[in-house]
């Protein structure tokens, strides 16, 4: 009985098991057989890919000292390519080729470094970056560098699946051109290729409708100059060079990201730079996107101010070119008809924020990409930024220096008269200088002190009081007022000479006596940028303190909006000018522009300036033409150095320096139409 019960059971527990497997075995049926082709395909809609994005950052704007835009963004879209790692060359080569129809069509053209020429027929020569990168690629496949044109683009024809019989020679060498930047990215794990930059919507409009699953479009930032002005002070961008990249790739940067490569683009890097971020994506098997996040937030850089007045940059950038122009128009032979370049530094002497700086000729930012070739080889380098690189005499306007020292040391007074006798004839007969005046009208100064020797430049008075000085105590001073030093400004300047033994024996010649003297009056081996020269009577007009030129007011961040830098006045010397000899200075800066050397523009003025006018031998048919000045004469705010390249006489561009002050201290003015004037120094 117990026997025939343990049957049943068993033949229950069979019959179960055996139901359970006939119930698997007929769902597996409907699973794989009967629905199998729909359940796969159902499937496949939740696998999930991962990919990872860089996302650019945009760049700080940079704004004026009053906030007035100079350099924003704006978006620009872009092709690129998603990862096509699992695709059909044949799907790829298509897309592609597709694409390539539709930007020509548009007129739109796309990247591409490959080193071959558009018939395959033979390399190309490419930077230096994009040879280690070609190099790379090909040793990733272990072929031999020494592989001929043909050679390659057969190579690449098999490993793409291209064939050569289907395309014209110049489509095959574009499909490759593309292929080989999407395997590149592969290869050396850098940012997605970027097909095209700065499409319009139209043509993003077409690639939607044609559902290109391997295109994709992004949107990035790109500069936009708000301004014509200050071009050679803002400078400019691009893709880092191998040597900058050594700079910039221990702070974070990719190989490919933008930075700035001069001007204050350059200057202010750390904080225009913005910080990249890193979006992830996932999507499934049909290219639908299932989630995005940010793994890395992108970071916009700071926002830069600067010193910079865009009125007043403005006003000495119409006024230089104009008075260039009236110069070549109106000018005689040897006194400016003969003019080319220029430049205008306007500075706050009380703190040395750099108010303006122009350099003529120059030239639009905005065109600078399309125009670079053009500029590079103009006789008349429009790129030197002259304001800062350019090297000139400063002539006449030197004596403010010489007269300093003279009194300072003691080697003169303010009592002390001389007596101009025309030549000047201490080292006759082997050197006899003679005064301008002399030179041009035969007749002299008479006997002067040192604030009418400045009110009439004239140069027997400075020949004496600069031996009496002696040429180390000049260049003492000189150096106090900055001339022949680095300004501290941000951007790359040049520094100059200063006259002297030292640097005569680097010319390979002694010193004389008879160059001390000429020194003494901005000759002799004296050059000096315009904005030394800036810096010079800035510390003047203050009473003896240099401080530190520059440009940055504030950096902000854009984010927060904290103030991550605030520029300070940075004292970098002290002359020690007592108040009298101070007082003897200005007054004869004061009396050049009454009745002196720069009445012609000055005279009339509602607002008292010091200033005095200079011309320098260039061996040319016109001497370089300088004008200095700083207003008001009682309480110096501002102070204008203006230089043109064979300007002819100082006192033929004081109209620029008035233009400025019009602009600064908001005077109506019909400057811009000045008279010749008096031919002086």
């Amino acid at each position: 009985m117990e026997e025939k019960k343990l049957y049943s059971r068993m033949a229950a527990v069979a019959v179960c098991i055996a139901a359970c497997i006939i119930i698997c075995v007929v769902n597996l049926i409907d699973l794989q057989v009967i629905n199998g082709e729909t359940n796969l395909k159902e499937s496949e809609k939740y696998i999930v890919t991962t990919k990872y994005t860089v996302v650019n950052a945009a760049r700080g704007q940079v704004f004026d000292c009053n906030g007035v835009p100079m350099i924003t963004n704006k978006t620009v879209y872009s092709l690129g390519f998603e990862d096509i790692t699992f695709a059909e060359d044949d799907y790829i080569n298509s897309t592609i080729y597709s694409l390539l129809v539709l930007c020509t069509e548009n007129g739109v053209a796309h990247s591409d470094t490959l080193p071959l020429n558009s018939n395959l027929s033979d390399y190309i020569t490419v930077s230096s970056t994009n040879q280690e990168r070609f190099d790379s690629f090909v040793a990733r496949f272990g072929w031999s560098q020494e592989l001929t044109a043909q050679e390659l683009a057969k190579k690449m024809c098999d490993l793409y699946s291209l064939d050569p019989a289907r395309y014209d020679m110049y489509t095959l060498r574009q499909l490759l051109g593309v292929r080989y930047e999407i395997t590149l990215r592969n290869i050396l794990n850098i940012s997605p290729y970027v097909f095209a930059t700065d499409i319009d919507t139209s043509l993003i409009a077409c690639v939607q409708e044609r559902g290109y699953d391997l295109v994709s479009v992004t949107a990035d930032s790109t500069r936009v100059y708000s301004t014509k002005y200050a071009a050679h002070l803002l400078g400019y961008t691009g893709k880092m060079s191998p040597e900058e990249y050594e700079k910039y790739g221990p702070l974070g940067y990719d190989m490919d990201e933008i930075v700035g490569i001069s001007g204050i683009e350059k200057a202010f890097e750390e904080y225009l730079h913005g910080q990249r971020g890193l979006l992830e994506t996932k999507t499934n098997a049909q290219g639908n996107i299932v989630s995005e996040r940010y793994i890395k937030e992108p970071s916009a850089g700071a926002d830069v101010y600067l010193t910079i007045d865009l009125n007043v940059q403005a006003a000495a950038e119409n006024s230089l070119a104009k008075c260039i122009e009236r110069l070549h128009s109106t000018g005689s032979v040897g006194l400016g008809q003969e003019a080319k370049g220029g430049a205008v530094v306007a500075i706050d002497v009380n703190t040395f924020d750099i108010l303006a700086m122009a350099s003529f000729p120059t030239y639009d930012m905005s065109t600078y990409s399309e125009k670079v070739g053009d500029l590079v080889k103009d006789s008349l380098s429009p790129l030197l930024n002259r304001a800062t690189q350019g090297l000139y005499e400063p002539g006449s306007t030197f004596k403010m220096v010489t007269a300093i020292a003279a009194l300072e040391t003691g080697a003169i007074n303010t009592n002390t008269y001389i007596e101009d006798q025309g030549i000047y004839n201490y080292y006759a007969p082997s050197y006899t200088p003679a005064c301008w005046i002399y030179t041009r009208y035969g007749y002299t100064h008479g006997t002067l002190n040192v604030s009418e020797a400045l009110e009439n430049s004239c140069n027997y008075f400075f020949y004496e009081a600069g031996r009496l000085t002696g040429i180390d105590s000049l260049n003492k001073y000189a150096a106090l007022f900055g001339l022949g030093q680095s300004t501290g400004i941000e951007t790359d300047e040049s520094t100059g000479i200063l006259a002297g033994p030292e640097s005569s024996e680097e010319r390979g010649r002694p010193w004389t006596a008879g160059d001390t003297i000429q020194a003494a009056i901005g000759q002799s081996d004296n050059i000096f940028s315009p904005l030394q020269m800036a810096c010079y009577i800035g510390t003047l007009a203050n009473g003896g303190n240099r401080y530190a030129a520059h440009t940055l007011k504030m950096a902000i961040s854009s984010t927060s909006g904290d103030v991550l830098r605030r520029s300070q006045k940075e004292l970098v010397s002290s002359a020690g000018i007592s108040a009298e000899n101070y007082a003897a200075v200005m007054s004869g800066m004061l009396e050049a522009s009454a009745t002196g050397t720069a009445a012609n523009v000055f005279s009339d003025y509602p607002i008292q300036v010091a200033s005095k006018t200079g011309s320098a031998q260039t061996g040319l048919t016109s001497d370089n033409a300088v004008f200095v000045c700083c207003a008001p004469y009682d309480a110096p705010e501002i102070a204008v150095v203006v230089v043109v390249e064979e300007g002819g006489q100082g006192s033929l561009i004081g109209s620029v320096a008035k233009d400025v002050l019009d602009s600064y201290f908001y005077v109506s003015s019909t400057s811009g139409v000045q008279t010749e004037g008096s031919l002086i120094q």
